[in-house]
C-alpha cells in the first residue's frame, strides 16, 4: 500500500469537499476500498527506539501523512492518535508498549491487524 497516493488522495478529497460534494463521496468510497484491499501495513524505519518499557516507530523518510491521519480520525470517529489497544497510531510515529525489538515487532503487528480490521468494517 502507498502511503504517499493516499495522502495525495485525501488532499484531493478535501478539495473537492467544497467543490463537488459528489465527487468528493466518489473519492472518499475509493480511498476506503483501497485500505480495506490492499495488504496493510504501516511504512515504518526498520529502528525501533525503546526505553522504558516505550517503543517507538517513525514513518520511512520521515514522512508524517497528516491529512490521511485526519481522514482515518474521521472514519473511526475518533482523536489523533488514534490509539488501538497498547497501540498509538499517529502523524509522526507509532507507539506502543513493548521491551525488546521482537515484542514491539509483534505489538506493531498485532495493533495494524486490529487498525486494518477495523477498517474493514467500515460500512
Amino acid at each position: 500500500m502507498n502511503f504517499d497516493e493516499l495522502e495525495e488522495s485525501v488532499q484531493e478529497l478535501e478539495i473537492f469537499s467544497k467543490e463537488d460534494p459528489k465527487k468528493a463521496s466518489v473519492i472518499e468510497n475509493n480511498i476506503i476500498q483501497r485500505l480495506k484491499t490492499a495488504k496493510f501495513e504501516f511504512p515504518v524505519e526498520d529502528e525501533v527506539l525503546l526505553n522504558n518499557g516505550n517503543a517507538s516507530f517513525i514513518y520511512k523518510n520521515n514522512k508524517t501523512y497528516p491529512n490521511l491521519f485526519t481522514f482515518f480520525g474521521k472514519i473511526f470517529n475518533t482523536d489523533i492518535p488514534i490509539t488501538i489497544g497498547i497501540c498509538k497510531f499517529g502523524p509522526g510515529e507509532i507507539l506502543l508498549k513493548a521491551d525488546n525489538r521482537n515484542q514491539a515487532l509483534e505489538n506493531l503487528s498485532n495493533g495494524t491487524q486490529e487498525f486494518h480490521r477495523l477498517i474493514k468494517n467500515i460500512k
